[in-house]
């Protein structure tokens, strides 16, 4: 048995996941594949694949890349083999959980709460593990996301690859205009220009939490 699949098996029994099918389930992954790479008849597992299946096993994910033959800790440009996607899911845990300590939230519980409840606490749960918001309902994570600094949204957006929603370039371009105007008029004060930010995210906010009920 290979190091990756006696890595794997030894998490299945530990996490006590009764099945591969179940395996297969909890981390959207096809269970036949999962069997295959479980029983090393797999020979060259993807990341995408690796790293779904670290979610539900709680993984190291360099550690799960490595004993797949990825190279990791190195950059892309410096990667002569296979390219090394496990930046994304190693940077934005990071991210997140400098934004709910902004808010003073420690439970994924209390952020579902927090959130209207946008996504449940086991979405949550993944989201903080660093499955990348591709993986969850654009318009839900937009309403997950709509009492958070636009600035830290930016942030987590940018360290997944993803573009912004529309929602979120709407608002930015809306707001670049409103400053724009709001500068020229006020000769830059930085009370006009601190309250034009403020009511935009208030505006923002509200439009949110009225379309997610």
């Amino acid at each position: 048995m290979s190091a990756l699949a006696e890595y794997l098996n030894d998490l299945i029994r530990i996490e006590r996941i009764p099945s591969i099918r179940e395996l297969g389930k909890l981390a959207g992954v096809s269970h036949v594949a999962v069997g295959k790479i479980l029983k090393d008849e797999t020979k060259d597992p993807t990341q995408e694949v690796l790293l779904k299946l670290a979610v539900p096993l709680h993984a190291d994910r360099k550690k799960l890349l490595r004993l797949a033959g990825y190279v990791v800790d190195i950059t892309p440009e410096q990667s002569t083999s296979r390219p090394d996607t496990s930046d994304v899911y190693l940077s934005l845990p990071p991210i997140l959980d400098r934004m709910f300590r902004k808010k003073r939230l420690q439970q994924s519980a209390q952020i579902a709460m927090f959130t209207g409840g946008a996504l449940t606490v086991d979405e949550i749960d993944q989201l903080r593990r660093g499955v990348p918001p591709t993986a969850f309902d654009e318009e839900r994570l937009v309403r997950f996301f709509h009492k958070f600094p636009l600035e830290d949204i930016q942030e987590y957006y940018k360290a997944a690859h993803v573009p912004l929603p529309q929602q979120y370039q709407d608002l930015e371009t809306d707001l670049r205009d409103v400053l724009k105007r709001v500068r020229t008029s006020t000769d830059g004060s930085p009370e006009a220009l601190e309250y034009v930010v403020q009511l935009a995210k208030e505006i923002f906010e509200r439009q949110n939490g009225e379309s997610g009920k």
